[in-house]
């Protein structure tokens, strides 16, 4: 088995250099934001676009040209590298256990090839590798579930646990249950799909559906 560095990476905490303090790199992630914000784009994908020059700007030395990923799925580890030279792909041989990705069956290290430290670069990596794991699908007949995570792409997965005991449960019942029964039927539906697509806290290598589906 290898050893992960691949999610132990440090991110800087400015878009230039290092800041002395969060609120310092929250005004300089915002305000780049802000520019980026005036191309066009919207404000969640301003702030993403943002956070993940930042990371780019702190590339890891010993990544050198590779964005260095993480491929997850149902499937078995190869006993020796495989080498994609069209898509500028290497899946590393062994399977992995020592990362955050819990829920599949087997992990492997991955590398993509970059040809500059930049947004652009890091996207077409990105591009690259989802169309390497579409056309993996359909050879697969789409039997299997496979997907892929880098750091440097998602940032830092960060969270805590909440009480599970809320205030004002039974008041929001109560008003529901006055409603006609075909009013409470969207309401009930709608409370459903808010809480049915939201990932746990350990699944967060992955998009929550609605947020995704909304933008």
């Amino acid at each position: 088995m290898q050893n992960d560095n691949n999610d132990e990476n440090t991110v800087s905490t400015a878009v230039d250099k290092p800041a002395s303090s969060a609120a310092e790199f929250m005004a300089t992630l915002n305000k780049r934001a802000a520019e980026l914000q005036k191309t066009g784009v919207s404000r969640w994908v301003a702030r993403d676009m943002a956070g993940l020059e930042n990371r780019i700007a702190h590339w890891p030395p010993d990544w050198g040209d590779d964005l260095k990923v993480l491929i997850y799925g149902d499937f078995q580890a190869p006993d020796h590298d495989l080498d994609y030279p069209a898509f500028g792909i290497t899946v590393e041989a062994g399977g992995r256990t020592d990362t955050i990705i819990k829920a599949a069956l087997c992990v492997v290290s991955a590398r993509v090839k970059v040809s500059e430290k930049s947004l652009s670069a890091v996207l077409d990596a990105a591009a690259r590798l989802n169309t390497f794991l579409g056309i993996w699908t359909i050879i697969d007949w789409g039997n299997r579930g496979i997907g892929w995570w880098c750091h440097l792409t998602t940032g830092t997965l960060a969270g805590m646990g909440g009480p599970f005991e809320k205030e004002g449960i039974e008041r929001a019942l109560a008003g529901i249950e006055r409603l006609s029964a075909k009013v409470k039927y969207k309401v009930r539906a709608a409370l459903y799909w808010i809480r049915e697509p939201k990932h746990l806290m350990l699944e967060k290598v992955k998009n929550d559906i609605l947020p995704v589906y909304a933008g």
